[in-house]
């Protein structure tokens, strides 16, 4: 097959494509340098027919991000149940379920044949479904009605929280392709701006370079970063310069707690530094500036337990 001619590749959708927050920033950065540039007719011209592209973009984007920030917050609704069903409410449902049917008995086996297991380590819809089939096991049991009624009312919370949160899940994802359809939207036109103002710089094509964020278009950067830390290991990831606009998704993915930190120099311990932490087996989105001053360039992840641990960071 032959290849595509790379003046037939659109930069600019490349990047966006892959990055939202940087279709964004390419997108600010054309849109205000049109704005300057707008006392030549040429390209007050370009800034009336881009700037619409830009707007719409833009509040796609802050659609989106909202959107997210909301099923954040129902997933975290869902998360703190979960938590509180175990170990709290099941230890306490079977503190009572004790006192009418002996542990071991055969009744007692029929209302938890599996025990703890299916609140605690099974997916999240079975967990959920572990409540209702507990409150259905205890229909035959008058003198554990009370208990029941405490069951279902539960389970009656996690259902309203776990629908909240996939009805979020799907209003992101419509919101999602909404700003996909505004980013193409958008670098299309920025593509086509292009073309334009090659053409009339072409005697000297550098002259076009102002309009265009080419830090951020020509940035490939390594942004993922995974591994495994042992036991009270302190690891240095990256040395980065970041602005106040980035963010970075850490994740402990298996093992142990794990704790990430920015320091000023690559051998730095994390005394005297804000160090976050992250629970095994979750993921947190973080502002660069969460960790301190920007002048910080050196990301730390760092296992203080004896467990091993696995990381993975996202430079978002």
């Amino acid at each position: 097959m032959k290849k595509t001619w790379s003046y037939f590749v659109n930069p600019f959708l490349v990047l966006g494509k892959k990055n939202f927050k940087k279709a964004v920033k390419i997108s600010t950065y054309h849109d205000s340098a049109l704005q300057t540039a707008s006392g030549d007719p040429f390209f007050a011209a370009m800034y009336a027919a881009y700037h619409p592209f830009h707007l719409a973009l833009v509040a796609a984007y802050n659609t989106w991000k909202t959107s997210g920030g909301m099923q954040k917050g129902s997933t975290q609704t869902v998360e703190e149940l979960l938590n509180l069903l175990s170990p709290v409410k099941i230890n306490a449902w079977d503190a009572q379920v004790q006192i009418v049917l002996p542990k071991g008995s055969p009744d007692y086996v029929a209302v938890l044949p599996q025990g703890h297991t299916p609140f605690a380590q099974s997916e999240i819809d079975e967990r959920i479904n572990a409540v209702q089939q507990l409150g259905l096991a205890l229909v035959p049991f008058p003198a554990l009605a009370a208990l029941k009624l405490e069951i279902d009312t539960f389970y009656g919370q996690l259902t309203v929280a776990r629908n909240t949160q996939l009805g979020k899940k799907g209003d992101t994802e419509h919101y999602s392709d909404m700003l996909r359809e505004k980013i193409s939207d958008a670098l299309i036109a920025m593509y086509g701006d292009l073309g334009l103002v090659m053409d009339k710089a072409k005697t000297n094509p550098i002259d076009a370079e102002p309009l265009f964020d080419l830090d951020t278009i020509r940035n490939r950067q390594q942004s993922v970063f995974k591994g495994i830390l042992s036991g009270n290991e302190n690891k240095l990831l990256v040395e980065r310069t970041f602005s106040n606009l980035d963010e970075m998704r850490l994740q402990s993915l298996a093992g142990t707690k794990l704790g990430f930190y920015m320091a000023a120099n690559s051998g730095d311990a994390p005394a005297g530094y804000t160090l976050i932490e992250v629970e095994v087996n979750t993921k947190v989105i973080v502002k660069v500036t969460d960790f301190g001053p920007l002048s910080n360039h050196f990301l730390h992840v760092i296992n203080t337990g004896a467990t091993k641990g696995e990381y993975k960071v996202q430079i978002l």
